[in-house]
């Protein structure tokens, strides 16, 4: 019987004739974190989809929220450290991670962008089109600005600790994911003429206020927007400058 005999390579494989192409051609490659908005990129084009259901235009759109704070959390914090240190390594795309970083501000600050304006000139008007409107505090009629102004004090107001930044009192730890309201408040203090505070809005509190019904419309109000409206009241006496959630 014959013996059947292995066939040997014509070129033994070795480091030498590995394949160079990602020290040589970047071009063929697909920065990750790109590649990540990308994704990210077709799920707000659901949300600007009008053939999908609107409230599932509203959960894509809060999908594409979640997601991009989670890459902010993780990913550009990862390259952000990097950057600091000096890394100057590029990866198979070519891009350092300075340039990783420089790439996804731009994409970034687009998307952003684009998320808002599907909410105000998309979304918010295909929801009053449906008799559910989201409104700001100071454009309440009176009767739901006497009821906000009731809520406030019975269930925010008892839960929230205003947080006073100087030397003496670092900046707070802000929870990720959590609600924080930033105000710049005017003191009487000729070397400090302004100070930072902030306010931490605990999860126990829903996000979205729902106000009594009136006239077959379904009211919304953002606690965010509650929070900012009742700032008088959490530093009474104190000149407001700014604030922002």
């Amino acid at each position: 019987m014959t013996s059947v005999q292995p066939i040997k390579p014509t070129m033994p494989f070795s480091s030498e004739t590995q394949d160079t192409r990602s020290d040589s051609q970047p071009e063929w490659f697909t920065n990750r974190e790109l590649s990540w908005l990308a994704f990210n990129r077709r799920v707000l084009e659901e949300a600007r989809d009008p053939q999908n259901p609107l409230l599932e235009r509203m959960k894509f759109l809060a999908i594409v929220d979640s997601n991009l704070s989670e890459f902010l959390e993780v990913r550009v914090a990862g390259l952000r450290q990097q950057a600091e240190a000096g890394v100057a390594d590029r990866n198979p795309d070519g891009l350092s991670p300075a340039e990783t970083l420089h790439a996804i501000d731009v994409e970034i600050r687009e998307m952003v962008a684009e998320q808002y304006d599907c909410w105000l000139h998309e979304i918010v008007p295909a929801l009053e089109k449906e008799n559910i409107r989201i409104v700001r505090p100071t454009a309440l009629e009176p009767e739901h600005a006497k009821w906000l102004k009731a809520y406030f004090d019975r269930e925010v107001f008892p839960v929230l600790t205003p947080i006073a930044v100087d030397p003496a009192h670092p900046f707070p730890h802000v929870s990720s994911k959590s609600l924080s309201i930033a105000a710049l408040l005017r003191t009487d203090d000729p070397e400090q003429p302004e100070r930072l505070a902030v306010v931490q809005a605990p999860s126990v509190l829903a996000r979205i206020v729902r106000l009594p019904p009136s006239n077959g419309q379904r009211c919304y109000v953002f606690l965010a927007d509650v929070i900012r409206w009742s700032l008088p009241k959490l530093f009474p006496g104190i000149p407001i400058l700014d604030h922002t959630a």
